[in-house]
């Protein structure tokens, strides 16, 4: 990301700061299961081990956080919209400094 982004040291840490203040780990426990069953039927022919991602997304009514392409392609076939790109936040990121 860093690389990407061309940051420099401090730009990087800063920002992986921000990201690690703003994670909450969660446990799968809490999603029911037909949120489960649910995005196992969108993930199934894209990437069935994106499948918790897509439940918390459900259970939650939150956006997942990815820069999976095939995922992306995917979901927006299955007019699934609720994710976010990396470099949708980067440039929100960017656009708030």
């Amino acid at each position: 990301m860093q690389k990407i982004g061309k940051m420099s040291d401090t730009e990087f840490w800063e920002g992986y700061e921000i990201v690690l203040k703003n994670i909450t780990i969660l446990d799968h426990s809490i999603v029911p299961r037909e949120k489960y069953h649910q995005s196992f039927e969108i993930c199934k022919n894209i990437d069935p081990a994106d499948t918790p991602f897509v439940a918390f997304s459900l259970f939650l009514n939150c956006k997942i956080w990815t820069g999976d392409k095939m995922l992306i392609k995917g979901l927006n076939k299955k007019n699934f919209k609720d994710f976010i790109t990396t470099e949708d936040l980067f440039k929100d990121f960017l656009s708030k400094k």
